[in-house]
């Protein structure tokens, strides 16, 4: 399907929650979410940490932790799971969390990234990106020879354009023969400029819901020169709306589609504005 659907967000949701709790994992690759659950001790819920690892023990026990990439020098973390019963693969993108993630963050000039010196994007971002990125690669080159995969790219914050740039690079990689790529983000900063933008969106087989809580204050930043990609749909209260915020003009905090929210950027609260709208997002996929 052409979609990404309430059960396939709230599981790359979880992802994205569990994987900036790394360091209290015994990484171990190839081990389920099932073995995580019943081999962790977790002495307290870390804001929300232990429900996501219930969430996804009850309902997806099987996924399992492929692969974990690390890079110290940007300190740049992404899990890639795997689900043996579907093929799915999620590649899931660590969100600010170090000092070194916020320099990355705030280093927003811009670095070309194609041959015809078009297409710039936030440089912080992608020096941290480009540093795992081979090692994603060359795991997915290696699985996609065993495997019919089915890809799912997903991230918060920092993680959020990560994953971005990620789908953007690997969609017209031979190794994944077009195939449709679901890119589902939560909390996204802006990431490029505008060709970035028209580029991105040129290419069919990326599917992007761009989510944004409420007033998270991150998704108007940075603004000038920067657009955002996707399809962006706002949790509020009581519904999910589509927004399309590039029509901003007049930016000031606040102002930019109502974003200026800190508590709201919380991963946590991402997942507590989505769930029991199960109904409303696929009224919203029916008419997508």
């Amino acid at each position: 399907m052409n979609n990404i659907s309430y059960d396939e967000i709230l599981i790359n949701m979880h992802l994205s929650k569990l994987i900036y709790y790394y360091k209290i994992f015994n990484i171990e690759p190839y081990k389920t979410i099932k073995y995580y659950y019943e081999n962790t001790n977790i002495t307290s819920d870390f804001d929300g940490f232990k429900d996501s690892l219930e969430f996804l023990y009850n309902n997806y026990p099987n996924i399992r932790l492929y692969q974990f990439i690390s890079n110290l020098d940007t300190d740049t973390q992404v899990g890639i799971f795997l689900d043996d019963s579907t093929n799915n693969i999620y590649i899931t993108f660590r969100g600010t969390e170090s000092i070194i993630d916020i320099c990355n963050d705030i280093n927003i000039k811009q670095i070309c990234i194609d041959d015809n010196n078009s297409v710039f994007v936030h440089e912080g971002f992608y020096k941290s990106f480009i540093s795992v990125y081979p090692e994603i690669l060359d795991t997915i080159i290696l699985l996609s020879k065993v495997k019919d995969l089915n890809f799912f790219a997903t991230g918060h914050s920092l993680g959020s354009v990560q994953t971005t740039l990620f789908s953007y690079l690997i969609s017209d990689n031979k190794i994944i023969n077009n195939k449709i790529i679901k890119l589902v983000t939560f909390g996204s900063p802006r990431l490029g400029n505008l060709t970035f933008k028209n580029t991105f969106e040129q290419k069919s087989n990326i599917i992007y819901y761009r989510i944004i809580n409420h007033k998270d204050i991150v998704t108007s930043i940075p603004y000038i020169n920067y657009y955002h990609v996707g399809k962006q749909y706002q949790l509020i209260d009581n519904d999910i709306i589509f927004v399309d915020d590039n029509d901003c003009t007049n930016f000031y905090f606040g102002s930019c589609c109502y974003s200026n929210s800190v508590d709201d950027h919380s991963i946590q609260n991402y997942i507590n504005n989505f769930n029991g709208k199960q109904d409303i997002w696929e009224s919203i996929l029916k008419n997508d």
